[in-house]
């Protein structure tokens, strides 16, 4: 066994500290977020929106005991004069309310929310709200990540340490390294930021982020949602190809279908939309709230000629090609040619027309079992028109 006087001495615990309220900020990254906050305004406020009811309970707990859990130091890092919670923003946030709890009149739906119930309890409360918080003071924001990568792992939620979720988690990894975001990080942190102003669209995000969030994974992991919706992927970032105007009717339509427990069928959403063209179905019921689709087929089909596809690239037959036109030169405005067309071309004694060529090929092809890459280049290759390629060939 060797020697402990080799050893190194055991790294001293962080310095604790007892520091005004008034000097220490909310992490504007707090991995509760769906987006990073852009000031301490909203980062009080994507902290109520994303953990209210907890807040809630835990601020219930303290002004009834009186007392911070002595077992859960909150951590703080030193920034610029101030101090940063790393570690404790749930109980920052509490503590902010019972002091001031006017500060809900910044957001109407918030205030409106919980300002009664926040008052109740700050009147049946005994206690006054402090005026400091005793904490740890990490020397930087490495050494306190490794303590609350720890914390995070296990618990339960209400008055004592709230465990994170898929999607909390997720967030976390990508903290020191944007590029490491998953698409579905980065779609919620693309539909949080561009529909702000949109509550009914944050409402259904924030169901879909805390509920189903590994479903969210699924959907914009599909090469085909992507083409279909237009959204760009890229060194962790997501945005609309688009824009955000035109692409708002479909995010809506999907996130308040996927804020919903189940689907119309009963089935849960993974079952429901489980293969490629599961996804392609869903998406075509709403082709009408789909921004520009059928721009790049209609261009395709008139170059070569023949049908138009639709957005999941099956065809609509042009009236002039139909099968059973009138070729004999009769008119076309009676309806007895119509009744007669039949009849016709029963006693036709013409050969009938050679079948048509396949225009497109690997269409209906299930590729489930391959990566989302492989299914998109075999998607575009289905919508090439192999008529026309042959003609641009000769």
């Amino acid at each position: 066994m060797a020697d402990s006087s080799s050893k190194k001495p055991m790294r001293p615990p962080f310095p604790v500290e007892d520091i005004s309220l008034d000097l220490i900020d909310l992490d504007l990254r707090n991995s509760r977020f769906p987006r990073d906050a852009q000031s301490q305004t909203d980062a009080f406020e994507l902290m109520l929106n994303t953990a209210g009811d907890d807040c809630l309970d835990m601020l219930r707990d303290l002004t009834r005991s009186g007392r911070m859990n002595s077992s859960d130091t909150p951590i703080v890092v030193a920034r610029d004069g101030r101090y940063v919670m790393m570690e404790g923003n749930r109980r920052l946030t509490c503590l902010r309310l019972w002091a001031k709890p006017a500060l809900l009149s910044q957001d109407e739906s918030l205030e409106k929310q919980y300002l009664s119930r926040i008052e109740r309890l700050i009147e049946d409360s005994a206690y006054a709200p402090p005026a400091v918080l005793r904490v740890a003071v990490a020397p930087d924001e490495a050494d306190a990540d490794v303590w609350i990568e720890r914390k995070h792992t296990g618990g339960a939620g209400g008055a004592g340490t709230v465990e994170w979720g898929v999607a909390m988690k997720d967030r976390r990894r990508a903290r020191n390294d944007p590029a490491k975001a998953s698409r579905a990080m980065a779609f919620v942190e693309l539909v949080s930021g561009e529909y702000a102003e949109e509550p009914d669209v944050l409402v259904a995000l924030e169901t879909v982020r805390s509920a189903r969030y590994t479903f969210i994974q699924r959907f914009v992991d599909r090469g085909v949602v992507r083409d279909m919706i237009g959204l760009e992927f890229s060194e962790g970032k997501m945005t609309f190809r688009h824009g955000a105007e035109l692409s708002l009717p479909i995010i809506r339509q999907v996130l308040t279908d996927f804020a919903q427990p189940k689907a119309e069928s009963g089935k849960t959403w993974a079952r429901e939309l489980d293969t490629v063209d599961d996804f392609r179905e869903y998406l075509n019921k709403y082709s009408h709230l789909l921004p520009g689709m059928g721009d790049a087929g209609t261009k395709a089909a008139d170059d070569a000629g023949q049908d138009t596809p639709g957005p999941a690239g099956s065809t609509s037959a042009g009236s002039s090609g139909d099968r059973g036109s009138p070729t004999n030169g009769e008119g076309s405005g009676g309806g007895s040619q119509s009744r007669g067309n039949g009849q016709a071309e029963a006693n036709d004694p013409r050969p009938p027309r050679p079948a048509r060529g396949r225009e497109h090929i690997l269409r209906g092809v299930v590729l489930d079992k391959f990566t989302p890459r492989i299914q998109e280049m075999v998607r575009q290759t289905s919508l090439l028109s192999v008529r026309a390629k042959t003609r641009q060939s000769r």
